[in-house]
């Protein structure tokens, strides 16, 4: 995928998540059940504090809120970047009655493009995650290129969690997939359809404008490509959240010592 297919797929999104912020937020308030399952994978012993946590696409807060409510750690820091400035606007107001987090920072970043990689170039984390997030990343490479990058941000014994959507496999989501030609005929900018890849999608959201949005749709193959030469261990694969307990894959990846 070239690199103006890349920035109409990310400015598509990114028009989303501004005109949209609001609804889209008031329908994510609560945590997913596949979260509890990523925190098992961590012993808060084998960690110094404060326990550094980076959340990748934080939205409106929400996984913020629910390490407040795990208690489990007792000095916890908290960095979450998101390149819509609505949601962070949420996420911010939430955030003030949060009690077990000792720091937390929301700062607004194009994390799709090298500003993520100049904002955590100088930090390393003990737990980096990325939910709902990498189907909204253009490209394989882009999206090896996002997982090496945050693997490499990990301390000794980090671990790196994120989720495939798998919207391409419930019918209810299928439901709302746009046909790229019908796309065309009304944008402003048309979409080169020959540098589209399999499984690059339009997603319809909402009852009434339909407003789209960029989602890719991975196989576990092509997600294990990226991160199968990177010297992480994979923990634990799972599939969770939705009606049907299996809208999400979950990747669990732990640092080697030797990275």
């Amino acid at each position: 995928m070239n690199s103006t297919t890349q920035r109409q797929l990310n400015d598509l999104n990114l028009r989303f998540y501004s005109d949209r912020a609001d609804e889209f937020g008031s329908t994510r308030q609560h945590g997913w059940p596949g979260w509890k399952e990523t925190l098992r994978a961590i012993d808060p012993q084998k960690y110094k504090e404060p326990f550094q946590v980076l959340d990748i696409a934080c939205g409106n807060g929400r996984f913020a809120h629910f390490l407040d409510q795990s208690e489990l750690f007792e000095d916890l820091y908290y960095l979450g970047l998101d390149q819509s400035e609505e949601l962070l606007s949420a996420a911010k107001k939430q955030c003030i009655s949060f009690k077990s987090l000792t720091e937390r920072n929301f700062r607004n970043v194009n994390v799709v493009g090298d500003d993520l990689q100049k904002e955590i170039s100088q930090s390393d984390f003990d737990l980096i995650v990325a939910f709902g997030f990498l189907h909204h990343v253009p490209g394989f490479q882009t999206r090896q290129r996002l997982i090496s990058l945050l693997a490499h941000q990990l301390r000794p014994h980090g671990i790196l969690a994120f989720t495939t959507w798998q919207f391409d496999q419930s019918p209810r989501f299928k439901e709302k997939i746009i046909p790229w030609t019908d796309y065309n005929q009304l944008a402003a900018e048309s979409i080169d359809l020959e540098e589209l890849e399999d499984g690059d999608y339009l997603m319809s959201f909402g009852e009434k404008t339909r407003t789209p949005r960029y989602c890719h749709a991975s196989s576990p193959t092509e997600t294990k490509a990226l991160f199968e030469e990177l010297d992480l261990e994979l923990l634990h694969q799972f599939k969770a959240d939705g009606k049907t307990n299996d809208l999400n894959e979950y990747y669990i990846l732990k640092r080697s010592l030797t990275v």
